[in-house]
């Protein structure tokens, strides 16, 4: 579970972070972005009521990381107005999913005894990573979302032992 807060809270910081450096027109990248966020934090809950939270986080870190690589492989170098902004979509859509879905998930995982003090070793985990968020950002170039892309990766295959 520490491993899918570091994800969470990790590329949640480091894609804000980079939206400034990408391609395209700011405005409409914002917009999506601050889109998505609505959107995840609406449906978490719901997603994890109907299909459980293993596959709520799988289904996460699997938007997360297939959004950041269609970022660098397709969205970064795309001629469209609106092909960029929707992969921003999608990518933060899965991270915002995977941030909420870690918090409701956490008192689901462990015993009521046990909750807070879980919940209290996994942020400082994830909040200690995210510390690096602005600095991988700075990096120019697709660095940062291949970052992006690993870290989701990891945690979508950590999310299945859970």
């Amino acid at each position: 579970m520490c491993l899918n807060w570091l994800a969470a809270s990790f590329c949640f910081y480091l894609i804000s972070y980079e939206l400034k450096y990408l391609p395209g027109d700011i405005f409409k990248i914002t917009y999506f972005s601050g889109a998505s966020d609505l959107i995840a934090n609406l449906t978490a809950g719901l997603l994890i009521g109907f299909v459980g939270l293993k596959p709520t986080l799988f289904l996460a870190n699997l938007f997360a990381a297939v959004g950041s690589l269609l970022i660098i492989l397709w969205g970064w170098h795309a001629t469209g107005v609106w092909t960029l902004p929707i992969l921003v979509l999608i990518t933060k859509l899965g991270i915002s999913t995977l941030f909420t879905a870690v918090y409701l998930g956490n008192a689901l995982l462990f015993p009521t005894l046990f909750t807070a003090t879980s919940m209290g070793i996994c942020n400082i985990f994830a909040r200690s990573a995210t510390i690096g968020a602005p600095e991988v950002a700075e990096i120019p170039g697709t660095f940062p979302l291949w970052v992006v892309c690993i870290i989701s990766a990891c945690s979508m295959s950590a999310s299945l032992f859970l």
